[in-house]
């Protein structure tokens, strides 16, 4: 509900309101910045299709993985919840996707509420042991939370060892997909037009670390293979790709005025590249970028809506990677 709060009120204006008339004149700027990366209403998407469940029909590889939502995205950015789900609808997978699941707790730990975070992954927990396979999520918040379980209930008799293998199935969705390229995308690449192979102009792309996959996750090179597989796209390499973007959590709402610093300074490294549109994959960069690069001229997408709206032109993930300008 809050959330959902945050959105109307960004779309609205009365948020912007609320920044000129309550906020210090020095982080004004951050703040309706963060608001304007709320604001932009979505391109029309295609509805997802129906995702195959466990046991049922179009789950031919017999495979099976389970989708962790979180909270933030479907609100904020429900566009990027569509693409997650066409990625994976094209995979002969079965998805499961449990209705008792509830926040990762991550913004809770950040704020150093651990007690509250503990109750959270305890339900998790329980919510997915009952669906087998990897559990896939599309926010590297969320997933460095959900990773970081068995050392979060450690302590806790009944659930240290449940909490160890939850841990264990978590992976970000870049990382699997770039592990996971199935053989029909190869089929699909080979069989289109000479003109959206090749003699049409690339789209230049630049790709944005998310700290929370980067640095905690170990997650930096499975996103740009899946980026660099793809036909029509030219990847470039911005400076100081492990450079914090400022967003950090909440960071970018207890310390405005150091977070603006870094958001300024991430900007003009991206912008630098050339690119046309800026990759990430979480929901807290996008917040913290997308205004300010939209300022620029620049675009701002998830790597699944990338993937989403590109993927069937992909070559397959045995293939020699492309080079970022071949």
């Amino acid at each position: 509900l809050a959330l959902r709060a945050v959105r109307a009120a960004a779309r609205s204006g009365l948020a912007t309101l609320i920044v000129r008339l309550f906020f210090a004149n020095s982080v004004r700027t951050h703040f309706r910045l963060l608001i304007e990366s709320l604001r932009a209403e979505p391109a029309a998407e295609a509805p997802a299709p129906a995702l195959p469940r466990p046991g049922g029909a179009g789950a031919a590889s017999g495979e099976q993985v389970a989708i962790f939502r979180g909270c933030t995205t479907p609100v904020l950015f429900p566009e990027v919840m569509q693409a997650f789900e066409r990625c994976l609808a094209r995979l002969d997978l079965a998805v499961a996707d449990p209705s008792s699941q509830v926040c990762c707790g991550a913004l809770l730990l950040h704020h150093g509420d651990i007690e509250s975070a503990r109750r959270l992954a305890r339900r998790n927990i329980e919510a997915f042991e009952a669906h087998d396979g990897v559990i896939l999520v599309e926010a590297a918040g969320c997933g460095a939370a959900l990773k970081g379980y068995g050392d979060l209930l450690a302590d806790d008799e009944r659930y240290a060892a449940r909490a160890r293998r939850f841990a264990a199935r978590v992976r970000d969705v870049g990382e699997y997909l770039a592990a996971r390229l199935p053989a029909p995308h190869e089929a699909a690449a080979a069989s289109m037009p000479a003109r959206e192979m090749g003699d049409a102009a690339p789209l230049l792309v630049t790709y944005q670390d998310p700290c929370h996959l980067r640095h905690v996750q170990g997650v930096a090179a499975a996103p740009r293979r899946l980026i660099d597989a793809l036909r029509g796209v030219r990847r470039a390499d911005a400076g100081e790709a492990d450079l914090c973007c400022g967003s950090a959590g909440i960071y970018n709402l207890l310390e405005p005025e150091m977070s603006q610093r870094l958001a300024e300074r991430k900007v003009v490294q991206l912008a630098a590249t050339g690119a046309q549109c800026v990759i990430t994959a979480n929901p807290g960069c996008r917040i913290q970028l997308a205004g300010r690069l939209q300022r620029e001229g620049i675009a701002m997408q998830h790597l699944v809506e990338l993937w989403a709206a590109r993927g069937a032109a992909a070559a397959a993930s045995e293939a020699e990677p492309r080079r970022p300008g071949e």
